[in-house]
């Protein structure tokens, strides 16, 4: 049981790596919501974090509304300042960030999901339109058109 609590300790101090996503109140400035964001940024690298991407903050319109309830009180947002951290930090650090954003009443939701550090995009396959030769036709017979018709006639009429 020993070993077990030791590498449960030590998986805990190994760097993974991290997406934050993340919804500032609007009731924030741009100025301020990037202000926000910096430092959620520096209460990463302050717990041995390092980010390797972000996104910064712009204001969009959310798909329904949020609410959150800020010192007994309920408040509904129907747009929000949305960013996101790509960040390499140890387990136990991480849980750290969440508890941190759990109480801050600027952050109206989060989600923190694990990730790879290098996610190649996706190129764009471009598609070719088949290249279609037009055959010259060749030698066609001529078609007796006395011909075929007694020969639909007899068909027709049999």
């Amino acid at each position: 049981m020993e070993n077990e609590s030791e590498n449960l300790e030590i998986g805990d101090k190994v760097p993974q790596v991290y997406e934050l996503s993340y919804l500032i109140t609007p009731t924030k400035s741009l100025e301020e919501a990037e202000g926000k964001a910096a430092d959620l940024k520096s209460h990463m690298l302050s717990n041995g974090g390092t980010i390797l991407n972000e996104g910064k903050p712009k204001i969009i319109d959310l798909a329904y509304p949020m609410a959150k309830i800020i010192s007994n009180k309920r408040y509904v947002y129907e747009n929000a300042y949305f960013g996101w951290v790509k960040v390499e930090i140890a387990k136990d650090r991480a849980s750290l960030v969440k508890d941190t954003l759990d109480k801050d009443i600027d952050v109206i939701r989060f989600l923190i999901i694990k990730t790879k550090k290098d996610v190649p995009q996706l190129k764009r396959r471009q598609i070719r339109k088949p290249v279609v030769k037009k055959e010259e036709p060749k030698d066609v017979p001529q078609v007796d058109e006395e011909k075929l018709n007694k020969e639909l006639e007899e068909l027709l009429t049999t």
